[in-house]
This record gives C-alpha cells, structure tokens and sequence, in this order.
C-alpha cells in the first residue's frame, strides 16, 4: 500500500491549522492528533490481523485503523472539528470484512447527513471518496452489527490514508494510454476508442464540461498535425487511419493537455503478415512455403479457399485461413478441426482443437501442439442451431454436415519449447484469442507498469470481476445465450463462467502467463487454472464475482491462486477435466 501525500489546506478551531503533511494521516507513527480524531477505534497492522490466516491482501505491513463490527456493537473514528476554506475532496482507503446479509453496517456521514453506506467481504482495499462544501464539517466513519456476525471472518472494517484535497482539476488523463495497435478500416471493437478525464489530486476523476479538441500525429509531435484525410479522431473519441505507420493522438480541453501512446497501424492484411505474439515475445512467419508437387487449396461449391494457397504446405506457428462460405442454409457456417498426427508407437490420443468459421472469413489458425505434422480439415455445415440469431451476439450450438471436409497437410517448423513441451497453455485458440488487437491493447493497459507475473495476474483477475456482470439472461435462457469467447465478453461486459475463464486466459496468456481452462460437468463450471511462481494454481473469477453484481469495487479474492479448490465451503472438488487444445 503507497503512502501518498496530496496539497490540501485546513484550517481547524483554537486556531490550529494544519499543513498537508499533518493531516494526510496514514496512522504509522501510531499517535493521532486528539484535537481532530476520537472514537472507539484500534490501530493494528497486517502482521496483527492475518496472524494465523491465509490473506495477503492487507498490504505490506504498514499500520491502519480497526473498526469492529462485533455483535451488539458501535465503533466510530470521527474527524472534527475540521473547518474547510474551499470545495474539496475527502478521500479514503479502506477494506470491508462484513456482510449486510449479516446485519453488519458501514457508513460514512458528514455532519450526520446522507450516510454512504459501504461492505463486502474478501476483497481488496478500495478508495472512497466525498465531496465537501467549504464550511464547517463532522465526519463519522462507523462500524454496527446488530444480532450476527460472519463465523471465523473478521468482522471489522480498515481504513488507511485519509487526506483531503482541493476539488480542482491537476491534469488531463488519457485511456487508453499505453501502446496500442490497429489495422487501417478498423471497425467495430477493433476501432480504438479514446476517452479523456479530467483528474484530482489524487487521481481520482472530476466531471469535466469543457469541450474536448483533438490532433494527431504522425510518428512525432514535432512532424506537426496530420491531414484529417489520412488519421483523425471524430467528436466521440474514435479513432480511424487510411494509411498505416505510428501515430499520437493530444487531447485538450480546460487549459490541460493529454497524450495518447504510441498507435501502430497495420495494414488491412495484416494477418497474412509475420506476428509477433506478446505471449512470447517471438515473431512467427506463419507460412513459409507450399511442399513440392502440393496441389492448389482445395475449394467446393459452399467453400472458396484464397488462402493459404496450397494444400500441403510447411508453417511457422500458424497459418492465415481466408475464403468466403455459401451456404445460407446453414447461415454459412463451417468447422475447421486441427489434429496433430500421432509418432510412430504412440498410443495415447491425437491432440486436436477446432475452431469455428463463417461467411467471408479471415483468421489465423494456430498449431499448438509443436513442431511436426498436423491434419487439418475445413467441413461445411448444411444445418446449424444458434442463439440469439437476430441480434447477431449468439453462439453456434450444434449443427450437421454430410459435404465430404477440405483436407490440408501442414507441417509446422516453429519448436516451442514451453510447458509440456510446446504452446498449447501460452498460444491462442478459438475461444481464447490472445493474439486479437482488441485483448492485447486492453492487456497493456491493465498491466502497465507491472512487472511480476503475479502482479499482472491480480490486476488481471480484479479487470475481470470488477468489469464483468454475471450473465443471468444466458443462464435462465440458454436458447438465447450470448457468445462467451473473450472478445466477445469484451464487447458485452457479460458473460458467463466459461466466459470468465476464457477472458482471464486471453489476457494473462497475452501477458506471458501460462493458463489452463478446466471444466466439470458434475457442478456445470468452469475455471481456470494459472501457472505461477512453478505452480499450477486455481483461479475463477466466476465465483470471486458476487451475484447479484455489487457494484466494480466489490472484488473477492477467495478463490484466488490456490493450490486446492476443495474445503471451504467450495463445490468444484478435484474433478475438473483440463481441455486439452481449449475445446470439449
């Protein structure tokens, strides 16, 4: 937990003023000013309060003021008096460990007016805020149980670094603002959407009424403003390029002045180019050339193959598949099944994973199971079921085919020494597409400034419960269930269990982290697990999700990197099947 100091001026009665080192009170000395704080409250530290318990989110050893919400009780901190000379901010850390479920309250009150009231438990520490008049003020933070209690939990409530600051703008924000990638016509979720805000002192948004002006760049801010014809920023914040090359949007507005980072713009065929995969950090060729004597990529009257443009070919990692379906009946859809074909003497089964294609289609096809020789086939479906067909956002249920499949013969050059010998935890997959610009740009901006795998997988892990809502539709009305892949999720901020699990693995594997699905049909879950520090660990942040949704500040960490999943009140038990290639 940072100590952090912001400008602020008191003024407080017999004439005492305190200056902003005074008042930004983070409770390490121990003793606290009488002439502001009283109540019936304790300071401890996090080597005090998860002695003997498994909880490393109290911080890294610094002390902290202790609410109780014990039964039949009432513990208050209370600041006051406190005479302000300008509209200001008073902000909060704090981290709840009750349950109003259990008749435990924690409220906020200024002058004894409009308490705000705040709970969970399990969770991170979050940041609250209020706004205050210039004037005289009281304010009460406290903790009441009334006839229950949360057995074997904590009960209480934590608070660390009150201060108070000016209500005034300090600067202008950008998101996204790190490194980000696209592709000239852009659309949809793959258009980079930028969004400026107004910050306080301590980081935290301001409403901001003023008119937004855009400009961007070419390459350099010195190279001067770029002709709207070639890149531009429409009044919404969206961002289009007709030529590619690196480019900086500058947002200004209120006198402040913002800047993007670096936006690489590729060209619109970009997936026929060599990718450089941030998972590994390598670059890949994909195709390299077509076997001697191969014939031309099969075609048939549902199916125009464009590419790759040979049957038998040799590749470095994955191939680009491109072509256009016919056949309306089936909503032109088709499967494409990947089998790694088995050495000589081996007994156990073929490796494989598929992955879905429909209408004029162009993707890249990803062999995860090393070097050697693969079997690929592309089949046309004549009758499909899917979910939610109007609206477009459903998912392919089932369907039959009786066309003979489009087979290839592709031999994959790229060894990839990883876990188990090759890429499969770390590459992407059908519903796990952690090479789409739309999963790495939103993995850089969630893992900026990171530096340790377990580190990245936390803020991870807290993106995904905190942005998430559980989707009650899909579930009540499985005949209408929305896509779950990531960048669907993406889009839809809904999504369920398989959904949380294939956005978690999208985003860590884009980070360098190897991620396993693992699903049970005995409980009907999914969940993941992560492999951190030589370990593979447990991780869903379904259930780490509270449902009904409370709200993005409400982060649970109880099923958070484990090494087991059973005790504790958990029903995944030991039983989940990991799948292989992503897919049942």
């Amino acid at each position: 937990m940072k100590k952090s100091a912001f400008a602020a001026i008191l003024l407080f009665y017999a004439g005492f003023q305190a200056q902003t080192a005074d008042f930004t009170e983070n409770f390490d000395s121990g003793k606290l000013n009488e002439k502001l704080w009283s109540g019936d409250f304790k300071i401890t530290d996090s080597a005090a309060e998860t002695a003997g318990k498994n909880d490393p989110f109290f911080g890294n050893g610094t002390s902290f003021v202790k609410l109780s919400a014990g039964l039949q009780t009432t513990n208050i901190l209370k600041l006051s008096p406190l005479v302000i000379e300008e509209p200001s901010v008073l902000t909060f850390r704090y981290k709840t460990e009750i349950d109003s479920r259990a008749n435990q309250q924690f409220t906020v009150s200024v002058n004894g007016e409009n308490p705000v009231s705040y709970t969970g438990s399990n969770a991170g520490w979050r940041t609250g805020r209020l706004s205050l008049k210039s004037g005289e003020h009281t304010v009460i933070f406290q903790t009441s149980a009334k006839n229950m209690q949360i057995t074997g939990g904590y009960n209480a409530v934590y608070l660390d670094d009150i201060m108070l600051i000016p209500d005034k703008p300090v600067k202008l924000s950008m998101f996204p603002a790190a490194a980000v990638d696209s592709f000239v016509g852009a659309e949809g979720a793959a258009q980079i959407h930028f969004s400026p805000s107004m910050l306080r002192s301590d980081g935290s948004v301001r409403p901001n009424k003023e008119a937004v002006t855009w400009t961007v760049y070419k390459d350099k801010i010195e190279n001067g403003e770029v002709s709207a014809t070639i890149a531009k920023v429409n009044p919404d914040g969206f961002f289009s390029a007709a030529q590619t090359g690196v480019y900086i949007v500058s947002a200004k507005s209120a006198g402040f002045t913002a800047l993007s980072g670096e936006i690489t713009i590729h060209p619109a065929n970009y997936l026929l180019e060599p990718y450089t995969y941030p998972g590994t950090g390598k670059t890949y060729s994909g195709f390299i050339k077509a076997q001697s004597a191969s014939p031309p990529a099969p075609s048939s009257a549902s199916i125009h193959i464009t590419q790759p443009p040979a049957r038998d070919f040799e590749t470095d990692a994955f191939f680009t598949l491109e072509g256009k379906i016919t056949k309306p009946k089936a909503r032109n859809y088709g499967r494409v099944e990947i089998i790694k074909k088995s050495e000589k003497g081996q007994k156990t089964p073929p490796l494989k994973t598929w992955y879905i294609i429909n209408d004029s289609f162009s993707c890249r096809i990803w062999l995860p199971f090393g070097e050697g020789e693969y079997t690929v086939t592309v089949q046309i479906f004549d009758s499909v079921t899917l979910t939610n067909p109007q609206k477009g956002e459903g998912a392919l249920r089932g369907g039959s085919y009786t066309e003979e499949p489009l087979e290839f013969n592709v031999i994959n050059t790229r060894q990839e020494n990883g876990l188990d010998g090759d890429g499969r935890w770390i590459y992407p997959s059908y519903f796990i597409q952690s090479d789409s610009f739309v999963v790495t740009n939103l993995m850089r901006e969630i893992t900026a400034n990171l530096k340790t795998d377990l580190e990245k997988i936390t803020a991870i892990h807290d993106y995904v419960v905190s942005e998430l809502v559980y989707d009650q539709q899909s579930l009540r009305n499985p005949g209408r269930a929305r896509k779950t892949d990531a960048v669907s999720v993406i889009e839809n901020k809904t999504a369920l269990c398989e959904g949380y699990s294939y956005l978690s693995a999208a985003l860590m594997r884009s980070a360098g982290i190897n991620v396993r699905i693992v699903t049970s049909r005995s409980i009907n879950h999914a969940w993941n697990n992560v492999y951190n520090n030589g370990k593979w660990l447990f991780y869903d942040a379904t259930w780490d999700d509270p449902v009904p949704d409370r709200g993005p500040e409400i982060i649970g960490r109880t099923y958070f990197l484990l090494e087991s999943l059973t005790g504790g009140g958990s029903r995944h038990g030991n039983q989940g099947k990991i799948m292989i290639g992503d897919v049942e």
